[in-house]
């Protein structure tokens, strides 16, 4: 099936198209929490997409930014998926919500959040902390999710535990931004927790036993960052941070008209291109006519 077919139902290749480069990042799955357990992973990151297409001039498409999961809202310790952004027929899916050690399964990654990235699961090996989620990976037509929660990545202080996996540079579409961190794993013993991945992942929390109420830090609104992990003191519960949501750019040459948008963002001018971005939705957009 081409791509052109993928995007349009019954398309008329007669029917004048523009070329288009579509940039799109799913919402960040919420972090673990709450619940009183020590540990709580952070969530992943949701997906993110890039490719090219065509659109039809005189055809108004609608969108959906999605919104980054909530932290868990049950004593189950699991994190909410992210929401999905959908543009056509492309859709970058959310990333999984972590998961706590209340329910310590190594081979339970959290929720997969489809494609995007993988909620991370933390369990006591010994006396470490590990974290199973999977990582990015760039897999055409599709950018894979930025970073299970607390992915183990190199972190030369002996205090702090995985931190969440590494996102995407967004420099493809010529935006200087990375997206798609990963959350950070909460813990209330010394040495366990972890920051958010470049690309918005949000810290997990660290709280001294026994402690107060502790917060995982939320993934920054429009990168899909996941949310961090909760850090629960056995008296009071740790509180994951919600996801990160998504985002949505697309930019086209300029030898064809501006199109009428709405719910749109202004962003910086790049020579050459018309560049419309959607920081929230719903939201329309209509390519014109020369």
């Amino acid at each position: 099936m081409s791509v052109l077919s993928q995007f349009f139902s019954g398309a008329d290749t007669n029917i004048a198209l523009v070329p288009i480069e579509i940039f799109m990042v799913g919402g960040g799955g919420g972090g673990a929490g709450p619940t009183t357990v020590l540990y709580n992973c952070g969530g992943g990151a949701g997906q993110v997409l890039y490719t090219r297409s065509y659109a039809t001039i005189g055809k108004s498409y609608t969108l959906t930014i999605g919104a980054g999961g909530s932290p868990s809202p049950a004593p189950s310790g699991l994190g909410g998926v992210g929401n999905a952004t959908i543009f056509g027929n492309y859709i970058a899916y959310g990333g999984g919500g972590g998961i706590s050690y209340s329910n310590p399964s190594p081979t339970n990654n959290g929720s997969y959040g489809s494609a995007g990235g993988g909620g991370g699961v933390c369990y006591v090996s010994g006396n470490t902390i590990s974290d199973t989620g999977f990582s990015a990976a760039y897999s055409a037509p599709l950018y894979g999710g930025g970073g299970a929660g607390g992915v183990p990545t190199p972190n030369p202080n002996p205090y702090s535990g995985p931190n969440g996996g590494n996102g995407i540079p967004a420099d493809v579409i010529g935006i200087p931004t990375i997206v798609g961190g990963g959350g950070g794993p909460g813990s209330s013993t010394q040495g366990y927790w972890g920051s958010g991945g470049p690309g918005g992942g949000g810290n997990g929390a660290y709280a001294n036993v026994p402690g107060p109420q502790t917060i995982g830090a939320s993934g920054t609104a429009n990168t899909g960052g996941g949310g961090g992990g909760g850090a629960g003191s056995g008296n009071a519960p740790g509180v994951g941070g919600s996801g990160g949501s998504g985002l949505l750019i697309i930019r086209y040459p300029t030898s064809w008209a501006a199109a009428t948008v709405t719910g749109n963002t202004p962003t910086p001018a790049q020579p050459g291109y018309n560049v419309y971005r959607w920081n929230s939705g719903p939201g329309t957009i209509t390519f014109n006519a020369s």
